[in-house]
């Protein structure tokens, strides 16, 4: 996919924590997510900023919502600030923070962060940790440089991890 297709995507995910709608195959706009195969929301916003990676979101509630955009993105076309786009966004989480033991994770992380998941780590597939949540669905964690790592992991253990409002996980640490 290009870079347009990623920031596009990137920009839905922000715009997806104002007013989620699921994404129907019927709907034309659906047939320009990148995968048919991946649930899907589509949500709506305002282009506030790129910061490198990112696209910054504004929502209908005035929410900004930080978007990150990989080169698996499909966007359909330039965008600049002020535009208002549509983004579909998928389940994957980017992982911002992991810990194994009981050491501290950054505050200022896990003040970032909306939810957080527990569940069983099963793979890791390049970039992507995959675990299996509480209630048994699976779930892909983006891994980056940003990624904060308090330890290695391994298919089999116990994580915890914690995702801001761009589905990205801020900080992982054990569940022990």
């Amino acid at each position: 996919m290009t870079s347009r297709t990623l920031l596009f995507l990137l920009a839905l995910t922000v715009v997806r924590m104002a007013e989620p709608t699921p994404a129907s195959p019927q709907d034309p706009a659906a047939r320009h997510t990148p995968s048919s195969a991946m649930p899907s929301m589509k949500v709506e916003g305002e282009l506030v900023k790129v910061e490198g990676r990112y696209y910054v979101i504004r929502d209908a509630h005035g929410k900004e919502m930080y978007l990150l955009v990989t080169p698996d993105t499909e966007l359909a076309g330039p965008f600049k600030p002020g535009d208002r786009i549509e983004v579909w966004t998928s389940p994957i989480e980017h992982a911002i923070a992991i810990r194994a033991d009981s050491s501290e994770l950054d505050p200022e992380r896990i003040e970032a962060a909306t939810h957080s998941l527990k569940g069983k780590l099963i793979g890791i597939e390049g970039k992507y940790y995959v675990m299996v949540g509480a209630d048994g669905k699976e779930i892909r964690l983006l891994v980056n440089q940003n990624t904060e790592l308090a330890g290695e992991f391994r298919p089999g253990d116990q994580i915890e991890v914690y995702t801001s409002p761009i589905e990205h996980a801020v900080a992982i640490k054990s569940a022990k």
